[in-house]
């Protein structure tokens, strides 16, 4: 699905929902990440997940499970799969070309998980996403 990130301009603005909080580890320093799933830019999908390290733009928006956020960024190609020396294993995770976002920036909460709209470019696609009730 990633490769519909390859035509795209750099500096988009992109749509995800944020799911949970993790960490990596990288040359033994811990970082802190944040999964965000059903990433969309322009109502087309462009990936089903991708783990963000924290940067700046994240620090003061104290993310709940659903909220819905909205961010620019680049794209950036990598290479993906096993480049051990473990035949079967490259068998199994073949080598290849994929992409993913990279320099968030402008990152908001466009509506966060107790229904609130917290911005002005509220995506109104989203709001019907969420389950209705027989009232409405």
């Amino acid at each position: 699905m990633r490769n519909s990130l390859f035509v795209k301009e750099e500096n988009l603005k992109y749509i995800g929902v944020f799911i949970r909080y993790g960490s990596m580890y990288e040359y033994g320093i811990k970082f802190t990440t944040v999964l965000i799933r059903d990433i969309e830019s322009n109502g087309e999908t462009v990936a089903d997940h991708q783990w963000f390290r924290i940067n700046e733009g994240f620090e003061n928006l104290q993310l709940q499970n659903g909220d819905i956020i909205e961010f620019n960024a680049d794209v950036s190609a990598y290479v993906k799969g096993y480049l051990g020396k473990n035949k079967q294993l490259k068998k199994e995770r073949c080598v290849r070309l994929d992409y993913q976002l990279i320099n968030l920036s402008n990152i908001k909460v466009i509506n966060n998980k107790r229904g609130e709209e917290c911005g002005s470019e509220f995506d109104k696609r989203l709001a019907f996403a969420s389950p209705r009730t027989s009232n409405e």
